[in-house]
């Protein structure tokens, strides 16, 4: 009977360190009640708060329609954060699985269980995900191992996509309800609930650093110049998603009345300027069940400069929310304050291979393809026409080693990444200080990136979060270099939020006449990086559209 003891008590010895126990974390008190966490499994110095309400459901009277502050007291007084809430409403991403819902305005709180004299600074991030797609309960994104390593608090949240972030018609508009940036304006409304919160969970909110990837990159660099973000954080960082071009508020209008035909919520062809019926329609559209609005609106698709108004979901310039192109804001010095009333300091940067994951065709693309790619970018028509001929010299295959996938691929980078990068770090070096950075880490993540793999090792869109996150385990086995560039990069990106500074000496700051970049790969190194040549007729083009648009 003993020996049977025994064994029992070694099974469940064994069990417990296989499986580690997830305990009850200290208790947060909030103005509506207390929030009660657990600590990471395999870091126990760290507490994590998982799906904390941050607004009300965005349902009913609430959809397609600006978010609002969750104020209700909660039930019994306590919160159980004890798990990730659903994601937001999209069709088909690997990383999120089949559970979403509407009610989906949460967000996560790490916090390292160490002794500290002073309150900690606060990294908070927004997924990317082309503004239709993603969520902070993926893989990717926890929290433990960052935060175990690190003295800063780490927030991640939810916000609404596709149909559900942008959908608004002009009589909204017209009532100073905003212009459909719903999405952005959740953004706004979790770093509101940071500075208000935070300090309960011993953070700084006046060292708040918001970064973001992909959409979320993008996003991070309208928060610069967004009514409604001023002083909501000190540090930016944009990794691979520094927003360009953003088309009108009528593409929204457009995209919406579409759906609206296709659901049975109107016969009309173009927007009614009916009395009361724009605002029949929208409370039709807000009774449609969610699937039907997914699956008949605009779908993702790559956006150039010649299709910048074509139907899609994304931010536009509203009038409330976003009066001009980002780029124009920046120049003209009109920037939000950080979080402590100082200039916001920037770092801004792109993968070196940004497009691998992204050029339709894959490995087997061809001239045709490659052809019809550069028609996307500089069709033959208007003012694009002049600018055919120098992409394709620009990206002829002859300088590709006759690799129409790396010619292709490289055109997108440089279109939609970096080129944008550097007019973002342009426009913004005229007043305030920013860093900047190339990932040339060659990896293959399909983790990172929903699902989607190229089937070759190399430095692609979403390849760098595995490293920013400590989370490289979800890409495979570890290794030894892998490890130590995490570790750098985590340490940058600490450092920025503690001293607005990268932290490493031989790293300069960005200008113009001396564009100096931190290369992240092993060995780390730092380099002057001048893309300013190449860059040029992705400037031009993008005047275009913004000449024949607005």
């Amino acid at each position: 009977m003993k020996m049977w003891t025994l064994f029992f008590l070694l099974g469940i010895l064994a069990f417990a360190l296989a499986h580690p126990v997830k305990r009850a974390s200290q208790p947060i008190s909030t103005p509506q009640g207390t929030i009660i966490g657990i600590t990471c499994a395999n870091h126990t110095n760290v507490r994590q708060y998982l799906g904390i309400p941050y607004a009300q459901p965005p349902i009913g009277d609430n959809r397609f329609a600006p978010p609002k502050a969750y104020q209700s007291a909660y039930p019994s007084g306590e919160w159980n954060a004890n798990r990730y809430r659903s994601a937001c409403p999209q069709l088909g991403y690997a990383g999120v699985g089949n559970v979403t819902e509407e009610d989906c305005l949460y967000l996560n709180v790490w916090v390292p269980d160490r002794p500290r004299e002073q309150d900690l600074p606060v990294r908070v991030f927004i997924h990317g995900g082309g503004w239709y797609f993603g969520a902070s309960s993926e893989a990717l994104y926890d929290g433990c191992r960052d935060t175990a390593v690190s003295d800063v608090i780490l927030v991640t949240f939810n916000y609404r996509l596709g149909v559900f972030g942008f959908l608004s018609l002009p009589s909204q508009t017209n009532s100073n309800n905003g212009g459909g940036n719903w999405a952005v304006q959740d953004q706004q409304l979790a770093l509101k609930w940071v500075h208000d919160n935070i300090h309960q969970f011993g953070g700084d909110n006046s060292r708040v650093e918001l970064f973001g990837e992909s959409a979320g990159g993008s996003a991070v660099s309208l928060h610069l110049v967004a009514k409604g973000s001023e002083r909501l954080f000190s540090t930016a960082i944009v990794e691979s998603g520094a927003a360009s071009e953003l088309p009108p508020v009528n593409v929204a209008y457009r995209s919406a009345w579409a759906v609206a035909q296709a659901v049975g919520c109107t016969t009309e062809t173009t927007i009614s300027q009916a009395s009361g019926e724009q605002e029949r329609v929208l409370s039709c559209l807000r009774s449609t069940a969610a699937i039907a609005l997914l699956s008949n609106g605009p779908q993702l698709a790559i956006v150039s400069y010649s299709n910048l108004t074509a139907l899609k979901w994304g931010p536009t310039i509203d009038g409330h929310v976003l009066h001009r192109q980002i780029p124009d804001a920046l120049a003209a010095g009109e920037i939000n304050r950080g979080a402590d009333n100082t200039p916001v300091t920037l770092m801004a940067g792109t993968n070196s291979e940004e497009g691998i994951i992204l050029l339709p065709q894959g490995l087997n693309a061809t001239q045709s393809q490659l052809d019809q790619l550069i028609d996307e970018f500089a069709p033959n028509r208007g003012e694009y026409a002049a600018y055919r001929s120098v992409l394709t010299t620009q990206y002829s295959v002859d300088r590709f080693n006759g690799s129409y996938f790396t010619a292709g691929s490289t055109l997108i980078t440089d279109s939609l990444f970096l080129c944008p990068t550097h007019r973002v770090l342009k426009a913004y070096t005229r007043h305030n200080r920013a860093y900047s950075y190339l990932f040339s880490r060659g990896i293959r993540c399909p983790a990172a990136t929903g699902g989607m793999d190229p089937g070759i090792v190399g430095a692609g869109h979403a390849m760098e979060l595995p490293y920013v996150f400590q989370n490289l385990g979800v890409c495979g086995p570890e290794n030894g270099e892998d490890k130590e560039l995490a570790d750098v990069m985590v340490r940058v990106w600490t450092s920025f939020a503690t001293t607005k500074t990268p932290g490493i000496n031989s790293w300069d700051q960005w200008t113009v006449e001396d564009p100096q970049i931190a290369v992240f790969n092993v060995p780390f190194k730092a380099i002057k990086y001048d893309v300013s040549e190449k860059c040029k007729v992705f400037e031009a083009l993008a005047g275009v559209a913004v000449q024949e648009n607005f």
